[in-house]
Parts: C-alpha cells; structure tokens; sequence
C-alpha cells in the first residue's frame, strides 16, 4: 500500500475510534496533524485531488459524527439540550456525584457547572427535611436501585426543593457505562408581583400579604406570629381571612395557589439585574452580575477593578476566563480601569442564541445594555475569535466606543499561504476551518468530549493542547496556573456547537471591517512573544498601511498571557486610553 493510502487507512481509523471513545482523541489529532501537513503541502496543480480527498474527509467525519451522536459518549450532548430546554434549574451526573451536563439556570442558582460535584450543595444548603429514608445530599449516595433522594431547603425567606433521581436507560443510555442521574430544582421566590396581584385582583391588605409571602416560605403560624409579634390567635384569623378572600379551602390549596401565582408571574417576568458581591473595598471591587439584555436576554456578566475607573468591556476567548483571578482585579484597578466582563452564550446564566451563533450580535447586545444602564463603554477589548467580533461591531458603531483592542487575534486570514508556518495544532485547526468548515465540527465535539471525560483525559488534553507551546506546556506545570487556565478551557470545551461556530467565524475576510475602524479610531494589536504561529513581522508589515492601528508585544507570554501577566495587559489598555483623551 503506498504511504498516502496507509496515512488514509490510519486517519480513518483514528476517526472512527475517536468517535467511540473520547481516550482516543489524543491518538486521533497526532494522524489528523500527519495528514493536514500532507494535504497542506500539495502542489497548486493538484487542487483537484485535494478537492476529492477533502470530500472524502468530509464523507467519514460525517458519518463519524453520527456515530459519536448515537453513541453512548454521544448522548452528554443530548443531556445537554434536554437540560437546555427545561424551564427549571436542571444538571445530570454519575453515581459519583460529577456533573456532566447542566443549564444556565442551574448554573446562576448555585455557582456550579460542568465538572463540580454535587456534593458541593451541601456547603451552600440549609436543610429543612431529608429524603425518605433520612439521607443528606453529601456524599452523595443515590443509586440506580435505590428511590430518589430529594432535599428542601430555606434561604432567607425562599423555599426550594432539589430532587436527585436515576434516570431510565430508556431515555438516555449511560455514559461510559455508568448511570446518569438527573438533578432537577425549583427556586421558589417571592415576587413583589405576586402580592401585586393578590391585592389588586383578591383585595388582600399589605399584612395578608406579608402573611402570604410567609406562608409561600414555608413557615407555621406559630413562627408567623413570633416573627410579626402577633398573637396566634390573631395570625390564625388573618389566614382565615386570607383562604375566604382567595377561594382557597385549605391552607394547603392557598400554598397551591401561591405557587401557580409564582410560575405564571415571577418566574416569567423579565428579571432585574441581581448582583453577587465578591470584593467592595474603595480602592477595588469585583461581583457577578445576572441581568437581562434587551436585544439577548439574560446575561451573566463580572464586573472588577476600580470602582470609579475608566469602563472597558473584556470578551474572552478560549486561555482565559470572564471570572477573573485576584491579579486581574488588582492589576485593572492599579490602572484605574472598570472591567465589565461577559460569560459567553450557554455559560451560567448567559442564555444560548436563539437561532445560530452571533459573536458580534453579542457585543452588540452587551454594549447596548450598559449603555441602558448609563454605562457607556470606553474601550472594547476582544481576545483570539473575540477580537474579530469587537471589530465587526466597532465597523458597524464607531460611536460606541473610543478604542479597541485585540490579543493575539492576529490579522484576516486571506489566503492559504498564511498557514505555512502554522505548527501542528495551529495548522489542524485553522487550516481544516479554511478548507472545510464542515470537516472541522466532528474532530470539536470529539475534543470536547475528550476534554470533559475524566480528570486524566482532561490532563491529557490539556498537554496536547499546549503541545506547540513550550511556554505554556511549563507554565501549566503549576498548579495554580493549571486550575485556572483547565477552568478557562472547560468553559471553552463545555458548549462545542457555538464554539466551534466561533473558530469559524473567526476565518471570515474582516478585512473590511478592520479598515473602517482603524480610519476613525485607535486599535491596538497585542501579540504574545512566545504565540510562535502570529508572525510578529507580517502583522507589523500588514497593520503598516492602517496608521491608526499599532502592534504591540506582549514580551515573554504565550497564549496564557492575561492569566500569566496581567499588569502587562492593564498597563497597554490604560496607555490607549491616554492616546484617546
């Protein structure tokens, strides 16, 4: 067999292997690597049977990809739109307790996502009762056998009730041959609509009202009357009134009625920002904010450095994270810089697109909101992909802001030859984006799978990725560095379908877009010293005929570089700053 058709044969195999189980992944980029590198240095001529074999490529990724959707691995991301398309906090996990899939509102009510284990719970849950049998939720010890273990739980005047139960092979089959369990959750809150509602439409007085509020919490008329420092008598004769006012029978039936008050008005309403405050000193603050964009909807965003500082909107990428580290914080704050820094779509409560993947819709709709707000944004700053969607929107608004900025974006890619220097993974993925999107999917979803399989697959993954860099291979030998920058990647890896449109997107000719803003406003390039396929010299060379446009290197970093030394990264946006006063 000649060497292309066994380097064909070994590609094809990898595929399929990939496609079954996630270990395999790694064995399966070292081949695909091989043949880029094959089909890359092709002769012009011979663009015809790089066509065909493309096309063929194409076929087997195809099917594979329906192998891996049909498989058992396959089925996390059917766990995935099932939780998507749940009205209630959902997530699914293995017997071990590891979540393995959950939504955004799973994710916004108890600050945990894929990879935790649900035996976090119990540091943030006040029990009012166990289940059935009297177990607690940590550690957790549901089996497929066993019945469900639930818990109800009180935060301040909130009810809540969590259930944990096997799910049937006949919904969705295991994963790796262990049992999925699906955990579900309502978080049952008062809303000033409800009382709103029951005044207006059942004339009840501010105190029933506050009875009622109670009564949905949870709480007796004994501890009514302790709480409102009435007389049992009188609380019991205010219930009373309350059921003849309502209609309700029973006491049961009002708590009933509350409920379905609850989901038909609260639950529905379009909420107001809520804000989770982790730091508040004067000279620096960070919290997350949960707020709903009137052109996207919900939006889970944080919101660090000084207080009072110059706004700047941060769109992350793959190697970092909009949670930011303790050095992040200080170092905007040391440059008297406001971070606003959104969650991508389909991470905590940021919901997923409505139709397809919109990197500059999401600009658009983040900027808007602030600006709702009396916030109006100074600089935008986009790394890698998010770098190309910070320019389209500046194309389209150059009003909006003052400045952008980009790291290790690089330039349009325009022609093929740019890739020549690519090593093997920039190569694998870049240059399959540029020949055939559609070939790239498949190899995504089985990195994501990989990624998200175990802690040994994700250490795996973690060193392949940073295989063509040195610099960060080291780098991510300390631990601290690691579980920030393995953080930063899950959230990339745990929505594959809108981050690989993402990759995608970034392969589109912004060279239009470039130009118009680089005619009205600063832009500044930041490009990593150690990032060793963004030739430094062709940037230079290409940005030469942009005069507003200025590269910039970050010196001794890689792609790890907001996360490795962000004083550098503050200090470059606070001197853009200077220049647009």
């Amino acid at each position: 067999m000649e060497p292309s058709l066994k380097m064909q044969s070994a590609l094809l195999d990898a595929i399929y292997s990939a496609a079954i189980r996630p270990a395999d992944y790694v064995a399966f980029t070292k081949v695909w690597d091989a043949t880029i590198a094959r089909l890359a240095e092709q002769e012009t001529g011979s663009s015809l049977r790089l066509h065909a074999e493309a096309l063929e490529l194409r076929k087997h990724f195809k099917r594979a990809f329906e192998v891996f959707e049909k498989s058992r691995v396959g089925q996390r991301q059917n766990i995935q739109q099932f939780l998507d398309r749940q009205a209630s906090a959902g997530a699914a996990c293995l017997a071990t307790g590891e979540i393995i899939a959950c939504n955004a509102h799973f994710g916004a009510q108890f600050g945990i996502t894929i990879g935790d284990n649900l035996s976090k719970l119990s540091e943030i849950m006040t029990p009012l009762r166990n289940g059935g049998d009297g177990r607690a939720m940590a550690p957790f010890s549901a089996t497929e056998q066993d019945p469900a273990v639930y818990r109800i739980w009180r935060d301040g005047t909130a009810q809540s009730l969590l259930v944990v139960e096997p799910v049937p092979d006949r919904d969705f089959p295991d994963a790796n041959g262990q049992p999925i369990f699906l955990v579900r959750s309502n978080h049952v809150q008062w809303s000033d609509k409800v009382g709103e509602f029951l005044a207006t439409s059942f004339g009840l007085t501010q105190a029933e009202v506050d009875i009622s509020r109670l009564l949905l919490a949870g709480m007796r008329s004994e501890e009514i009357s302790v709480l409102r420092a009435r007389a049992k008598g009188t609380v019991r004769q205010q219930i009373k009134t309350i059921l003849d006012k309502t209609g309700a029978t029973t006491q049961v039936a009002l708590v009933a009625l509350l409920l379905s008050l609850h989901h038909l008005l609260a639950a529905k309403l379009t909420r107001d920002a809520s804000e989770t405050v982790h730091l508040l000193e004067a000279q620096r603050v960070h919290s997350t904010v949960i707020a709903e964009a009137p052109l996207w909807g919900s939006i889970e965003f944080d919101r660090y450095g000084a207080p009072d500082g110059q706004p700047v909107a941060f769109f992350h990428s793959e190697m970092s994270s909009a949670r930011p580290t303790r050095a992040m914080i200080d170092a905007m704050a040391d440059q008297g810089l406001l971070v606003f820094a959104p969650r991508k779509p389909g991470l905590g409560a940021t919901v997923v697109e409505r139709q397809a993947t919109d990197p500059k819709g999401f600009v658009a709709a983040f900027v808007n909101f602030l600006a709702g707000q009396g916030t109006r944004i100074r600089v935008l700053v986009g790394q890698g992909m998010s770098g190309v969607a910070v320019t389209d929107f500046a194309a389209d608004n150059p009003h909006a802001v003052d400045a952008v900025v980009t790291i290790n974006t690089g330039i349009p890619y325009t022609r093929r030859e740019q890739f020549d220097c690519f090593p093997p993974v920039a190569k694998r993925i870049f240059w399959t984006i540029w020949e055939d999107p559609e070939l790239f999917y498949a190899p995504f979803a089985f990195a994501s799978e990989a990624m998200l399989a175990s802690a040994e697959s994700e250490r795996a993954f973690m060193i392949n990725q940073f295989s063509d860099l040195p610099h960060d291979q080291k780098l991510i030998e300390d631990p601290d560095v690691y579980a920030v920058a393995v953080q930063a990647m899950k959230d990339f890896m745990s929505t594959p379908k809108r981050s690989a449109d993402e990759l995608v997107y970034w392969m589109h000719d912004w060279t239009e877009a470039l130009r118009n803003v680089a005619q009205r406003m600063p832009m500044l390039f930041l490009q990593s010293e150690y990032h060793n396929y963004l030739r430094q010299d062709v940037i230079s060379e290409y940005l030469a005929a942009f005069p507003q446009a200025q590269a910039e290197i970050l010196p001794e970093v890689a792609l790890l570089g907001v996360i490795e030394k962000p004083k550098v990264i503050a200090r470059k946006i606070a001197n853009l700053l200077e220049r647009v006063k």
